[in-house]
């Protein structure tokens, strides 16, 4: 009779699926054109649902993804954002607080930051523990190294179809290429913030 596996090895393994990064999208002429162009793409799918962005850099995947998480630096590169607060961190994972303000309307929305720095990819969710204004918000980002040298970053997100999902997709049609830029800006100069550049 085979012997169980140790319950903290069940959970490494289903941790290690969950943060499988997908598949690289298959990219238009157009799309491919804009990236070397050093234009971000957007791209929605039929129903709504998810939106892919992608945007080139000469910088590292390591470097990326350090800009991806240096989550501080939002605060003065999203106009919607006011406030951000790390609650919870380990090299594995990170849980972060975001105050939104948002045409008249203000809203707090905490996230699960996953971390598989191996494979360059972090994947987040709503933190479901505490309260949010905003519910369903999940996706990810990949840092994937090009044959030129360069690094491309992509984006996904997923709208929640609940809540406060108008308020979800007005951010992200306001805050999603602004969020992408600062981060492609920080990776290339290496101008990370420190921590103490997120709110106590």
């Amino acid at each position: 009779m085979p012997r169980p596996e140790p319950a903290h090895m069940t959970l490494l393994f289903s941790l290690f699926l969950a943060l499988t990064p997908p598949a690289a999208p298959e990219l238009t002429s157009a799309e491919t054109t804009a990236l070397g162009e050093r234009k971000p793409i957007v791209r929605t799918s039929s129903d709504g649902q998810t939106v892919l962005a992608a945007i080139d850099m000469v910088a590292s995947p390591a470097d990326v993804i350090a800009a991806v998480l240096d989550v501080g630096a939002r605060k003065d590169e999203v106009g919607s954002i006011e406030k951000v607060t790390i609650y919870a961190q380990t090299p594995e994972q990170m849980k972060v607080k975001y105050d939104i303000s948002l045409m008249g309307f203000d809203a707090v929305m905490n996230l699960i930051y996953d971390i598989d720095a191996a494979n360059h990819f972090v994947k987040y969710s709503t933190d479901t523990s505490v309260e949010n204004d905003i519910e369903g918000s999940s996706g990810s980002y990949h840092a994937v190294a090009l044959p030129n040298g360069a690094t491309r970053l992509y984006y996904r997100v997923n709208v929640p179809d609940e809540g406060a999902a108008w308020l979800k997709k007005a951010l992200l049609e306001k805050n999603l290429p602004e969020q992408i830029q600062g981060i492609r800006a920080r990776a290339e100069n290496c101008l990370l913030y420190t921590s103490d550049a997120a709110d106590e």
